[in-house]
This record gives C-alpha cells, sequence and structure tokens, in this order.
C-alpha cells in the first residue's frame, strides 16, 4: 500500500525540517562557524533525502525542492541581516575624571559639569566563551545613586538575538545561567557603549556579565565583575 501526501504538508516536512536542523545545529554548536559548516552538512542531507524520496514520488518534487530553495534563502537572508556586524562608539561615564553621560540610544550624550563623584563599583576583563571577546566591563555608580555598566574597548562576533546580561554567581556552563537581569539587546559588537543597571542590582550577587545569544541559548563572552 503507498501512502500519498499532499503537495503543501510535503513542502511544510521539509521546512520543519531543515529549520529544526539547523536550530539544533546553533545550540549544540561551539561556534558560528561549526554552526555553519554543520547547517550546511544538514542541508545537504536533507537535499539527499529529497532526491531520494522524489525518485519514487515524483508528484511531490516540485513542493519539496522549492520549499528546501525557498527556506534556504531566507534562511540566509535573516541570518545576513541579523549577524550583520555593527560598530558604536558612545561617550560613556567614567570615574575619578570628567567624563560624558551618554543616552540610551546610542545619540550624543550631554556634558556633566562635576563628575569627579563616579565611583568604580566593579569592573573585569571579557573572556571568550562560544566566540572570541575582548575589552572592559566597568560597573560605575554617579553621585545621584544611579548605576551604568559600561562596555569599552569592546569585541566580539556578531550574531542573532544579542543581549547584555548580569548574572548572579559563577556560571560554570551555558545551563547554569538562571538568574540574571536582562539590561536590553547588544548595541553593537564592537566599540565602547554603557546600559543603565536597575536599583535591584547588587555588585555582590550579579558577579559576570555575559553576551547572551537568546535565539540559541548560549553565552558569546563574558566578564567577571571584581569589586
Amino acid at each position: 500500500m503507498t501512502t500519498r501526501f499532499s503537495r503543501p504538508s510535503v513542502a511544510l516536512a521539509v521546512i520543519v525540517v531543515v529549520v529544526g536542523g539547523i536550530w539544533i545545529a546553533g545550540l549544540l554548536s561551539p561556534n558560528v562557524y561549526v554552526h555553519g559548516a554543520v547547517s550546511a552538512l544538514w542541508s545537504v542531507v536533507v537535499a539527499l533525502g529529497i532526491w531520494r524520496a522524489t525518485r519514487q514520488a515524483p508528484d511531490i518534487r516540485v513542493a519539496a525542492w522549492g520549499a528546501l530553495a525557498m527556506t534556504l534563502v531566507v534562511v540566509l537572508a535573516v541570518g545576513a541581516v541579523v549577524s550583520r556586524p555593527k560598530q558604536v562608539d558612545e561617550k560613556v561615564v567614567t570615574a575619578g575624571s570628567a567624563s560624558v553621560a551618554a543616552t540610551n540610544d546610542g545619540g550624543s550624550g550631554q556634558d556633566s559639569d562635576d563628575t569627579t563623584g563616579n565611583v568604580l563599583v566593579a569592573s573585569g576583563s571579557f573572556e571568550s566563551l562560544a566566540h572570541e571577546g575582548k575589552g572592559t566591563a566597568s560597573v560605575i555608580e554617579l553621585e545621584d545613586g544611579s548605576r551604568k555598566l559600561t562596555l569599552t574597548n569592546f569585541k566580539t562576533d556578531a550574531g542573532p538575538d544579542l543581549f547584555v546580561y548580569v548574572v548572579a554567581g559563577d556560571p560554570q556552563s551555558d545551563g547554569d545561567v538562571t538568574e540574571f537581569l536582562n539590561l536590553g539587546g547588544l548595541k553593537g559588537n564592537s566599540g565602547d557603549q554603557q546600559y543603565d543597571l536597575p536599583k535591584s542590582f547588587e555588585a555582590s550577587k550579579y558577579r559576570h556579565v555575559y553576551i547572551w545569544c537568546r535565539a540559541f541559548t548560549v553565552g558569546f563572552t563574558r566578564a567577571e565583575l571584581a569589586t
């Protein structure tokens, strides 16, 4: 008995298999290069499966190959857009010397008449995790009691869905990143930038800054904050 599948169901199955495989590859791959290689290999495996299946069922050939081509084009296009490198150059606050307060949206800051009261609360250098990371993360308390997180001389790989987390404790793996404060999307994968810290931030508790890829649940790079 031969089972017949409708063309829409075949197309949907191909899309789910391709996207699902690429997603899982992103979760398991240690870096973007391995992810790209595994994704390409998976696409070849899917293509071979389609070739074999359509030899037995030529009526689904157009739907299967069309779905594969469309999915790969969309995945590549989306990946190119969300992973595009972005340089930022904000004027960030500093401690113990004249500084400039930056706006949250990356616009030009306003000069502060007296910033000598700023205090460096904690700082640390970025280390590589799934991706290479460089630069310094600093927590600076302003005279009004508010706190800023600054990233200076910062650089990591571009990637999709990147966020800045301050993480509690001392995570030994990505699975240990469970208690954190989300400071918002990473403004750029390179350059000086700063973020507002909420009142709930405690330097003794939130001891690491993570650049976190939310889409693939993986840490790109992190800095341990030493007080």
